[in-house]
């Protein structure tokens, strides 16, 4: 079986090999075979429902004392449960800044020539280049013309006072 990839993956893992075993032993309550002695008279084996709660309460009190970190910008989050810290990479760009010289992470989002970049893989080329392992994000837009003061019309005539406000 494939390792879980996240929480909820995880839970589902469990609640189904909670309800496997509470079949199985359903199954076993009704094969014939030696009993042992009879006990109190009440229910018959676990309610189905019951374990669920149960479950339920179990997970609801890991996720209270749940604790979420990022030592690294939400590049990736640590999040630990029942003492047990597990990491998930993020796939979210992360803002670095204006492009200089040195080495950038996959997702790292840099602005280089007014345009904006993303690393594809871990990387120290530059934006724009040959062979470089950035794509580009946003293109930057044509400079505007310049603008020159032009005639200014003749003032218009005044209107009217209106009423007087509450």
């Amino acid at each position: 079986m494939d390792k879980p990839q996240t929480l909820a993956d995880a839970i589902g893992v469990c609640l189904a090999f909670c309800q496997q075993n509470h079949l199985e032993l359903r199954a076993l309550a009704r094969t014939p075979g030696p009993q042992g002695p009879a006990g109190p008279a009440g229910r018959n084996a676990a309610d189905l429902e019951l374990f669920k709660d149960y479950i339920n309460q179990a997970i609801e009190a890991a996720l209270k004392t749940a604790k979420f970190n990022s030592l690294d910008g939400g590049r990736t989050l640590q999040v630990t449960l029942a003492g047990i810290t597990h990491e998930i990479k993020t796939a979210t760009p992360l803002d670095a800044g204006v492009w200089r010289e040195g080495m950038y992470q996959r997702g790292d989002t840099v602005s280089h020539g007014g345009s904006m970049w993303i690393a594809q893989q871990d990387t120290d080329t530059k934006p724009d280049t040959p062979d470089c392992h950035w794509r580009l994000s946003v293109k930057r837009g044509r400079d505007g013309k310049d603008g020159k003061p032009g005639e200014r019309g003749m003032t218009g005539a005044k209107g009217e006072r209106g009423e007087r406000g509450f």
